[in-house]
């Protein structure tokens, strides 16, 4: 097996932030709809506070940083399984997604599988955020990734240290996408 860099690597670490975006956005809103529909269908009053301590409640960016982790599994599984069309569920129409369906068409031939594109976030901060947009300020990094075809680990892409990015995620019908991501300082 050999380890290789390929030209745009860092790519996927960048793109893999976006991804994680957009799934986070997706799952906080289908929990706040599942919480409406669940208090909805009880008629019971809400029973009185007890005297046990109670989970601290999530912050925004601890949810951000959920949302994140949501779009990276959206993101590695297009690439393990050489699903290009997966990635419209991470971008909105535009150079991230065709930057990042480029990247995958790219790297991973047909018949094989990019398996643990994976980006881990930290430093979560939410600089900015509206009705329809989210701008957040992160740490990403890339663990290395092994292509496999037909079964056969053939060659490790190697992984990506922490790069502060800023994302810009906008709010569609069926939940939020990335919209921009750059590098900052």
């Amino acid at each position: 097996m050999s380890k290789v860099t390929y030209p745009g690597a860092g790519a996927i670490g960048v793109a893999s932030v976006g991804v994680a975006l957009l799934a986070i956005g997706l799952v906080a809103v289908l929990h706040w709809a599942a919480q409406g529909k669940a208090h909805a269908a009880t008629s019971s009053p809400p029973s009185p506070p007890s005297s046990a301590a109670r989970p601290t409640p999530a912050t925004p960016a601890e949810r951000a940083a959920g949302l994140l982790r949501q779009l990276d599994q959206v993101r590695e599984q297009a690439f393990a399984r050489r699903q290009a069309s997966m990635l419209d569920r991470v971008y909105v129409a535009g150079p991230l997604l065709a930057q990042d369906t480029d990247l995958l068409q790219r790297v991973v031939p047909p018949g094989c599988g990019m398996v643990g594109v994976h980006t881990s976030y930290s430093g979560v901060q939410l600089p900015a955020s509206g009705d329809d947009r989210l701008v957040l300020d992160v740490t990403a990094s890339l663990t290395p990734s092994t292509l496999s075809c037909r079964g056969t680990a053939s060659t490790i892409a190697a992984g990506e240290g922490p790069t502060r990015l800023r994302i810009e995620l906008v709010h569609q019908a069926d939940g939020y996408r990335i919209a921009s991501q750059r590098r900052v300082a």
